[in-house]
């Protein structure tokens, strides 16, 4: 409820940096926040096999996940996923208290091990958090304008100019140099 006045909102997610950031004018009375993980499909696969799931129906329920790793303190939320022995990822989200009302940062990241993990990813928000939320913004939207800049289309249908702007912007969204190749479907 926001019957104590009303709540501003600042929302992106960063162009180079990966972060996304929520400045909050205020906390609203009896706010709570949390990071959920995804819905996996969690067990042992020992226990699939001696239910003979595979066996009878080659069962998808074989591809599980051990339970995440959930940070669920005050200012601090999110988790760690163990994927292989030298594969996990984490997503952490943090608030930050401002002269200007609440700041949250959020950002993932993958590594070898679950310890590196725990060191990192609180490090890149803070050190986010202390360029500050318009520090952040005013880089974020300078490199668009550089992205835009760069080139342009004029077609005489509006329908394909359209499209070939919105690819465009899929393509900066999603794909970068040295980052995971764009997926074919999905979110992106």
């Amino acid at each position: 409820s926001l019957s104590d006045g009303p709540v501003t909102l600042r929302l992106f997610m960063h162009a180079e940096k990966q972060a996304g950031f929520l400045h909050m004018s205020r906390m609203p009375k009896g706010f709570t926040w949390r990071v959920d993980y995804p819905a996996y499909n969690f067990g042992e696969k020992k226990e699939l096999l001696d239910r003979g799931r595979f066996e009878e129906d080659n069962s998808l329920e074989l591809f599980t996940y051990p339970h995440p790793e959930v940070v669920g303190e005050d200012d601090v939320k999110g988790f760690y996923f163990t994927i292989s022995e030298n594969h996990c990822y984490g997503v952490l989200m943090r608030r930050f208290h401002t002269e200007c009302g609440e700041l949250f940062v959020w950002d993932s990241e993958t590594a070898e091990d679950l310890q590196t993990l725990r060191e990192t990813l609180p490090k890149k928000l803070s050190a986010a958090a202390a360029e500050g939320f318009d520090a952040q913004l005013a880089s974020h939207k300078e490199w668009w304008a550089r992205y835009w800049n760069k080139s342009g289309v004029r077609i005489s249908e509006d329908l394909f100019e359209k499209n070939w702007y919105i690819t465009q912007y899929l393509f900066a969204s999603c794909s970068r140099k040295g980052s995971l190749p764009m997926p074919l479907q999905g979110v992106w």
